[in-house]
């Protein structure tokens, strides 16, 4: 999987590889911010129907007994990735908020 740096968010998480920043900066060079929800980001479609299906429970249950497997690339992870990429005076132009409504164990996966 690819290594997607400089996200704006308050953790590691190892198993994705994700690399997380602070949200103060310093620069003076102007950033585009892109806020994407983390069902977007990831692939969390399987985990998303037992939340429709049946109770929180089962849910946080689920989403538990997978906080070591890394969550699948979502429909704009590819997007994040490319925006990711952008320098500008070789600081980063773009930066990624990770935004999410999911528990606290369900955010552990993100």
């Amino acid at each position: 999987m690819a290594v997607m740096p400089d996200f704006t968010a308050s953790s590691t998480n190892s198993s994705t590889n994700l690399s997380t920043t602070a949200a103060t900066s310093t620069t003076s060079t102007p950033r585009l911010v892109i806020a994407l929800s983390s069902r977007a980001l990831f692939d969390f479609e399987e985990e998303n129907r037992v939340f429709e299906g049946a109770d929180d429970h089962a849910y946080m249950q689920l989403q538990l007994a997978r906080l070591d497997q890394p969550a699948r690339p979502g429909v704009a992870f590819s997007l994040a990735h490319k925006l990711l990429r952008f320098t500008s005076g070789g600081q980063a132009a773009v930066e990624v908020v990770i935004l999410s409504r999911n528990d606290p164990v369900s955010g552990m996966r993100v």
